[in-house]
């Protein structure tokens, strides 16, 4: 017995070919939005990318005056955990299938598609960093640099959205 060739077998198990090509968690509620979730993902990581930056070039300051900072420490990998949250993220608002054009692009349904992925990826990487260092795996563990760069990640996307609410043409109704 080989393997089944998607969409070509004829013989294959009806419950796989009836979610063939599709995400089979995915709820159905329209086409995707792709420009915003590709904006959702540069967003996150361009999000660590700076959160980098700005640490290299305060971290000499923050060490000489602490005083001057109410948050002194860095964000141990800045760039890694924003690509981890725009992970969590993107599935999770797939997961929940938020990125469809009358999700995406009125308000308050993208308000709320917002929250619904930010709290979900919140969860996701704070319960795994905190997992992974309860297991002594390492990781950046759950220090309050790390919450306020995870907790933050939800006015970066959500400065995207409201641009995405505001500048794009809103869905067009299907041909009856």
């Amino acid at each position: 017995m080989g393997f089944y060739s998607v969409g070509a077998a004829s013989h294959a198990p009806a419950r796989f070919m009836q979610h063939r090509g599709r995400f089979p968690l995915m709820m159905e509620k329209g086409p995707i939005d792709t420009l915003v979730a590709a904006g959702d993902a540069a967003a996150l990581v361009a999000y660590g990318a700076v959160q980098s930056v700005v640490d290299v070039l305060l971290s000499p300051i923050a060490q000489s005056q602490p005083d001057l900072f109410t948050q002194n420490l860095p964000v141990e990998s800045p760039l890694g955990q924003g690509g981890l949250i725009a992970l969590a993220w993107m599935g999770a608002a797939f997961a929940f299938g938020d990125y469809c054009p009358s999700t995406t692009r009125v308000l308050p349904a993208a308000l709320v598609a917002l929250l619904k992925a930010w709290l979900t990826s919140c969860v996701l990487v704070l319960g795994a960093c905190a997992l992974a260092q309860q297991l002594g795996l390492g990781g950046p563990g759950t220090s309050q640099a790390e919450l306020d760069f995870v907790f933050g990640s939800g006015t970066v996307v959500g400065a995207w959205r409201m641009l995405c609410a505001a500048a794009l043409p809103p869905p067009t109704p299907p041909d009856r």
